[in-house]
């Protein structure tokens, strides 16, 4: 690091971990202003990326040898060569500090609310980055306040309405149609409790950040991933199994139908990484085998909750929500009179309001939610997300006037109780 950030460094008080790109510890610094807080300083390790470069590359050279003796090999090309360009965005500060910018805006306007309680996502600060004259990146961030949710000092019950929250978090980031972190595991950020109604997810490792939003392939694909797991919720199918049925669908994609499916792969990995989330508790034996600590989860219930409240938030990317509509409509609803769809969409939104998972975007855009477009044809819809459009639902560009000054069409102002 640069001489003068060293010498502001006033005590080291703990290595708190040795990744394989990154050593970190937190320290006591003297800010500009004289004053002194605790910071967590990373360090790349010397000949971090050469090597990792040089390992991949070994791997890959022997999973390229494999699939030329069995076929079934060759699924693993992808995953090693998606880990690889991975493992180059990790060690790169200047990336890393990007992934950090764009970490902020995803989550930044986003709060959740479990049964009364508020949960806020923050993005952990870079203070300093940058390359050494030896080459090395640095990088020194604000500490992240709180603990991990294994370690959090509260009940089973609260434990559990922060992992509902922190998923839900999650997927509310995911259906923004952006990019999405796919390492977001226990170890990822520390929840700091405020009060009994109020609780800070603070977030403090963002390198796992998928260099590219999806496009609209990828959307449809995503779509049809999620549409499933909410089925196999529903059905009571446990999340990582049906992960890894998907996968091997994928796999044939890939291989048989030449579709790239490394975005929708990656997400996969993202949701496996967020089972240690819903796994909220694991279960400890003593060495005798005994159960000491019971392993605990997020129930069927949780996991609707959180996916309703996930849909029928304004922030969902609107193509996503019209492939979620097509789905449910394909799967659901082909065989049900307009009635029943209009007793369907009614008992949904009965449903939402009792929903103990609620979300809240900051400054949101009204869009119309998958719920409320359930029973709707598309000319409503495009009536409901662009207003400015449309008169009495009929597009402006239908009707003649027979005057010629301009007619415009205001809205009735709402009564005030």
């Amino acid at each position: 690091m640069p001489e003068d950030l060293c010498n502001r460094i006033e005590r080291v008080e703990d290595v708190v971990g040795a990744g394989s790109f990154w050593m970190t510890a937190v320290v006591q610094f003297r800010n500009e202003d004289g004053k002194t807080e605790k910071k967590v300083v990373q360090l790349l390790r010397p000949f971090a990326d050469e090597r990792s470069d040089a390992g991949f590359r070994i791997i890959e050279r022997a999973i390229k040898k494999l699939a030329k003796q069995k076929s079934s090999y060759k699924m693993l090309q992808s995953v090693a060569h998606q880990a690889h360009e991975s493992a180059k965005y990790e060690v790169d500060a200047e990336i890393g500090y990007k992934q950090y910018q764009k970490a902020e805006e995803l989550y930044g306007d986003i709060s959740v609310e479990v049964d009364g309680t508020k949960y806020t996502p923050n993005v952990a600060d870079w203070r300093h980055f940058g390359t050494g004259k030896d080459g090395m990146s640095y990088k020194i961030m604000d500490f992240a306040d709180g603990a991990t949710l294994s370690r959090v000092k509260v009940s089973d019950d609260e434990r559990r309405k922060m992992a509902l929250a922190y998923f839900t978090t999650e997927m509310t980031v995911l259906f923004k149609g952006d990019v999405w972190d796919i390492d977001r595991h226990q170890g990822q950020q520390n929840f700091d409790v405020k009060s009994p109604t109020h609780v800070d997810i603070n977030i403090y490792d963002t390198g796992a950040q998928l260099p590219k939003a999806p496009d609209k392939t990828n959307k449809v694909l995503l779509a049809s991933i999620f549409f499933g797991l909410m089925q196999a919720v529903q059905k009571g199918v446990a999340i990582d199994s049906y992960l890894l049925r998907t996968i091997k669908k994928l796999d044939r994609l890939q291989n048989d139908l030449k579709i790239d499916v490394s975005y929708v792969s990656n997400v996969e990995k993202g949701l496996m990484a967020l089972s240690d989330i819903i796994e909220y508790q694991k279960e400890i034996k003593d060495p005798d085998g005994n159960i000491i600590q019971e392993r605990k989860t997020l129930s069927a219930d949780d996991l609707k909750h959180a996916i309703m409240a996930v849909l029928q938030n304004p922030s969902v990317d609107k193509y996503l929500n019209v492939v979620l509509r097509g789905h449910a409509i394909a799967d659901k609803l082909m065989r049900l009179q307009l009635k029943e769809l209009k007793e369907l969409a009614e008992s949904s939104k009965h449903a939402q309001e009792d929903n103990p998972v609620k979300i809240s975007i900051v400054d949101a855009t009204k869009t119309v939610s998958f719920i409320d477009r359930l029973n709707k044809s598309a000319e409503e819809i495009k009536a409901l997300d662009n207003p400015d459009d449309y008169i009495l639902g009929i597009p402006k560009k239908h009707i003649k006037f027979n005057s010629d000054k301009p007619i415009i069409y205001e809205p009735p102002a709402k009564e005030i109780a």
